[in-house]
């Protein structure tokens, strides 16, 4: 796990200092950066995994692939937030958003290349974990959550399979629903409203 210790010079450090829970005051940035890499790895958990089975529903036809044509690369790059951090590979989004329709093809086979041999680039399997404050005391590793900083061009990458695989979920109705999470259009909102709506009938 890497803690992201690089400071903008046009602004104040936010984590000034860090207090060790043996009282121990932390000012230097290698030190402030180990302490909640630790801290970080200290609280993580790992995700079960658990085929949950849906009762109910046929699948008569599965994802052949996904396409990431040019045409479907440049529509993400020129959509692309410029202040977007960057990953551990350190390119801006706003580069890849200047250079979209020269990128947009090498990208695309980048992309397709990737997909087809089931490979990635170690960069972005990696990540810079940049500390976020919650409230409390600032001092306190407790009172930080870590937000993975990742490849932007792996971003791209998973919001065309993102966009794909729920384009086939949703045309086969394989999502049911009382699924409200996760879902274009629908929201907590929605589901409180469906909620509401069942408890009324009742």
């Amino acid at each position: 796990m890497a803690i992201a210790a690089k400071q903008n010079t046009r602004n104040k450090d936010p984590r000034p200092l860090l207090r060790t829970a043996e009282g121990i005051d932390l000012t230097e940035d290698g030190a402030k950066a180990n302490h909640l890499s630790e801290f970080f790895q200290s609280v993580f958990t790992k995700e079960m995994r658990y085929d949950h089975p849906i009762d109910g529903f046929e699948v008569n036809t599965i994802v052949e692939t996904v396409n990431f044509t040019e045409t479907t690369v440049l529509k993400e790059l020129l959509g692309l937030k410029e202040s977007k951090s960057p990953g551990p590979e350190e390119v801006p989004a706003k580069l890849l958003k200047e250079l979209a329709r020269e990128l947009a093809k090498l990208l695309s086979t980048l992309f397709q290349t990737s997909f087809q041999i089931e490979s990635l680039s170690a960069n972005w399997k990696s990540a810079w974990i940049t500390p976020l404050y919650k409230g409390g005391s600032r001092v306190s590793a407790n009172n930080y959550r870590p937000v993975s900083l990742t490849s932007v061009c792996c971003n791209i990458t998973e919001n065309i399979i993102k966009q794909q695989l729920m384009q086939f979920f949703e045309h086969n109705n394989l999502l049911s629903e009382t699924q409200h999470g996760f879902r274009r259009g629908r929201s907590c909102v929605t589901n409180l409203l469906y909620c509401l709506e069942r408890w009324t009938e009742a």
